[in-house]
């Protein structure tokens, strides 16, 4: 499963990044995009926190990736060859 609509509580959601990741893990899902509102009140402040959580996100069977104009999208490896 995927989802590539979710929010943190950096913007409208209840949950940490990795919190959220977690219970997504936990449901069984492969891919996850955080994409939080911003405006030009807080678009600095949101895209730093989302890069620093796609980062510390990145340890084991984990893998996040952070661009400029989304926010982390993370993944776990399929276990399928």
């Amino acid at each position: 499963m995927i989802d590539l609509h979710t929010h943190t509580l950096y913007s409208d959601g209840e949950l940490i990044p990795a919190e959220l990741w977690r219970r997504a893990q936990v449901k069984g899902y492969r891919y996850l995009a955080m994409t939080d509102h911003v405006d030009a009140s807080n678009f600095e402040v949101v895209f730093a926190r989302l890069k620093t959580a796609a980062l510390s996100l990145n340890r084991g069977t984990t893998r996040c990736s952070f661009r400029a104009w989304s926010s982390p999208t993370c993944r776990r490896p399929s276990s399928r060859p």
